[in-house]
């Protein structure tokens, strides 16, 4: 069975395993201490978050994610460069290649998505 036939779920958590294990046990970032392997990266044989990372080379931490994919009818809002790689991976794993940017499938679970995050982080924008 090809990954690419597996369930969104078990893709995701391959992702994830994949960066956990790329990244070595007990990774965390550098700078700021976040220890999620998908919101990390390995930069000058360093291990710091996307946020940190930005925020080093002098540019936004905050980056366009396009709820249900960038089509005409969808908006975008800003996020953390961190969380805008785990919202990006969801589309990729749960509804890219199987339904279009824009559909009302792709705009209802990125806006759940955006929506269970404002509600772990207790933000309401």
């Amino acid at each position: 069975m090809r990954v690419s036939e597996w369930s969104p779920r078990a893709r995701f958590a391959l992702t994830r395993s994949r960066a956990a294990h790329e990244l070595g046990p007990d990774a965390g970032c550098e700078a700021c201490g976040d220890a999620e392997p998908l919101m990390l990266g390995r930069f000058s044989d360093r291990i710091v978050c996307h946020e940190c990372e930005a925020v080093r080379r002098g540019v936004s931490p905050f980056q366009a994610h396009h709820i249900g994919g960038r089509a005409p009818n969808t908006t975008a809002v800003m996020v953390g460069a961190n969380i805008h790689a785990v919202l990006t991976l969801l589309q990729e794993c749960f509804w890219k290649g199987r339904h279009p940017p824009g559909s009302p499938y792709a705009i209802a679970f990125d806006r759940a998505a955006y929506l269970l995050y404002l509600a772990g982080t207790g933000r309401t924008s």
